[in-house]
């Protein structure tokens, strides 16, 4: 029996968009694009925005991190042996938006990780 991927129906979706434009990427497409072709398709540069998110972050952290923790993650990658650890924010004023899907509707995943 053929099985077809789940794919959200909605046409004003984003993450269906982006879904439909992506082309397997390789480390060679990667080399040879260097984030200013959008070889892949994805237009910014996925890997480019993820550097330029995670910069700003690692300069915070340290070794000791101090914070709260309004709720829990769960991972789900390497099933059963997942990641577990609190959700905790650099910005003590954004903790609770960490904890309340709901209000990261509309918000792009930059938004929601800064």
């Amino acid at each position: 029996m053929h099985r077809q991927a789940f794919y959200p129906k909605r046409p004003g979706c984003e993450i269906q968009r982006v879904m439909q434009k992506m082309r397997p990427m390789s480390k060679e497409l990667c080399l040879i694009c260097k984030g200013g072709r959008a070889l892949c398709g994805v237009s910014p540069c996925p890997l480019l925005q993820k550097i330029s998110i995670q910069a700003p972050i690692k300069e915070k952290l340290s070794e000791d991190f101090f914070g709260p923790s309004p709720s829990i993650f769960v991972g789900h990658q390497g099933y059963p042996n997942v990641f577990v650890g609190p959700m905790t924010s650099l910005d003590p004023e954004s903790a609770s938006l960490q904890d309340n899907p709901a209000q990261w509707y509309g918000s792009n995943i930059d938004e929601i990780i800064r």
